[in-house]
């Protein structure tokens, strides 16, 4: 990630960061996820609060800072970098922070995209973020099966 935004989970006390990049169905859109662990949700909350907000594709503003964005070799995303990053989102549950990055997957920088986009084609990357954050944050329910439960 961008070194704004290391510097914040680092002080609020960052145990691990695990990146992941997903591609839309055309595959024309990548999205790089960052979870970010903390000890506790409070924790996340406070390091949540001072991070840079999502940045929709509007054109308003920069994307910096932002998750790195994380290509991988033979796939869909091989040539998403960061200068292709344009869009940036940013949600909690429990003791994570969900980060995303997302931009075109053919590896087209930011700055030569001067066509406004029609439709949403970032508004996968809040979904992903948010569906990862509730999961992560889910209360495990007791199996009454189990020796260790009482029910």
């Amino acid at each position: 990630m961008d070194e704004e935004i290391a510097t914040t989970i680092t002080r609020h006390g960052c145990l691990a960061v695990l990146r992941a990049t997903y591609v839309d169905q055309l595959q024309g859109v990548a999205v790089t996820v960052g979870v970010v662990a903390f000890p506790d949700p409070w924790k996340a909350d406070r390091a949540f609060k001072e991070l840079p907000g999502s940045k929709g594709p509007d054109g308003t503003g920069s994307v910096r800072p932002a998750l790195r964005a994380a290509a991988f070799p033979g796939t869909a995303s091989a040539r998403f970098t960061d200068e292709a990053r344009q869009d940036r989102t940013i949600d909690r549950g429990g003791p994570y922070v969900v980060l995303t990055a997302s931009g075109q997957a053919d590896g087209r920088p930011a700055s030569v995209i001067k066509k406004e986009r029609p439709g949403e084609p970032f508004a996968v990357s809040p979904q992903i973020a948010h569906t990862i954050a509730r999961a992560l944050s889910a209360k495990a329910l007791p199996d009454c099966d189990l020796p260790e439960w009482q029910c």
